[in-house]
């Protein structure tokens, strides 16, 4: 009886000390792997368009359309907002083919029950030059008609287009062809029931 106590005691003194000594201590120690190679980002073009469609009714057609093309360091901002009424169309058309310059397009249609708004929005830069496009349509049952065309050297080409139509149709045409110089274009047509056209030409 007394070998057994004695047996049973030796057993639980040395599992007492594996549980107190046997946990294993890493004796070497392993370092975080470093990058070997380095990688350097080249500054990007910068592009924003942004949208924005309320559609009040169930048959109107928004559509807008932004093509940024950038060649150098440009900065192409789009900005196009449609709030239609029942059975109208808005479209909005925005290009920008810069070199070194800043684009700017904002369009904002405006439509009652039945008008057709349309803005077509082209800058073509050159060097350095900054081309702005600013149109407003606000057509009750007529059609409105916005086109910019900008062909810049190094000049600055501003156009600036506003329709408040009753029930005629309202027509913006701006061209600008620029060397070094720079070009500005207002329209303003606020017709009832009349055909209001505008053509400027500036070379």
């Amino acid at each position: 009886m007394l070998n057994k106590i004695a047996k049973r005691a030796a057993m639980l003194t040395a599992s007492v000390a594996l549980a107190a000594g046997g946990a294993s201590v890493p004796t070497v120690a392993f370092a975080a792997s470093t990058p070997t190679g380095t990688h350097a980002t080249a500054p990007s073009d910068n592009n924003n368009n942004n949208n924005n469609n309320n559609r009040r009714g169930s048959r109107s057609n928004n559509n807008n359309n932004n093509n940024n093309n950038n060649r150098g360091r440009a900065n192409n901002n789009n900005n196009n907002n449609n709030n239609g009424g029942r059975g109208g169309n808005n479209n909005n058309n925005n290009n920008n083919n810069g070199g070194g310059g800043n684009n700017n397009n904002n369009n904002n249609n405006n439509g009652g029950r039945g008008g057709n708004n349309n803005n077509n929005n082209n800058n073509n830069n050159g060097g350095g030059g900054n081309n702005n496009n600013n149109n407003n349509n606000n057509g009750g049952r007529g059609g409105n008609n916005n086109n910019n065309n900008n062909n810049g050297g190094g000049g600055n080409n501003n156009n600036n287009n506003n329709n408040n139509g009753g029930g005629g149709n309202n027509n913006n045409n701006n061209n600008n062809n620029g060397g070094g110089g720079n070009n500005n274009n207002n329209n303003n047509n606020n017709g009832g029931g009349g055909n209001n056209n505008n053509n400027n030409n500036n070379g």
